[in-house]
């Protein structure tokens, strides 16, 4: 894929709301992070399966974790002091990045977006969170006892949420990436 198209993909895939999360000044380097990690998705279409897949995400989520820390800021009195993103929140621009590779503009190009269609996750938030609460609590195992928040989100109830999403998907016919168009469902 042409390195042009793939800047503009890590310059486009995420809101400034999506770097909030971060440190002040992370957004270059986790844009860069995902180019060099990630680059046009070839090797995380080699998982193959599911399981395959999140075995080639994982090391990219707790890279980012490991190497970016969240932003100090507060409310009031209450201010924060930097620290590690929870899995969710490091997830998050990962997913971002890949839907980003996903619904860009073919040109023709040889590329693994079909596979990569079918075994991407679907980058949570705040409202895509509230959203599966209201569309899967009753599904959901009890240790998870309210909605999620992503700044809690812990790596078995990300694969949790993302596994509820797979099977509902596979019941539409559908890939589970799909979900993430209820992003644009927000509640007032």
């Amino acid at each position: 894929m042409d390195s042009l198209l793939l800047e503009w993909i890590s310059r486009t895939f995420a809101a400034s709301s999506t770097y909030r999360i971060f440190s002040e000044g992370s957004s270059e380097g986790i844009r860069r992070f995902l180019r060099e990690k990630i680059g046009d998705g070839q090797n995380l279409a080699q998982g193959a399966t599911r399981e395959g897949y999140y075995r080639l995400l994982r090391p990219l989520v707790i890279a980012l974790q490991e190497n970016f820390k969240t932003s100090a800021r507060g409310r009031g009195l209450h201010k924060k002091r930097p620290r590690k993103p929870s899995f969710g929140q490091a997830a998050k621009p990962v997913n971002l990045y890949v839907k980003g590779l996903l619904w860009r503009p073919r040109f023709g190009t040889d590329w693994p977006a079909d596979k990569l269609y079918s075994l991407a996750h679907v980058p949570l938030d705040r409202i895509v969170l509230e959203h599966m609460w209201t569309d899967f609590s009753a599904e959901l195992p009890k240790q998870i006892a309210k909605c999620p928040e992503l700044s809690k989100l812990d790596e078995p109830t990300y694969l949790i949420l993302q596994e509820v999403l797979a099977r509902a998907a596979d019941e539409l016919r559908v890939s589970p990436i799909t979900y993430d168009l209820r992003w644009v469902d927000r509640k007032s």
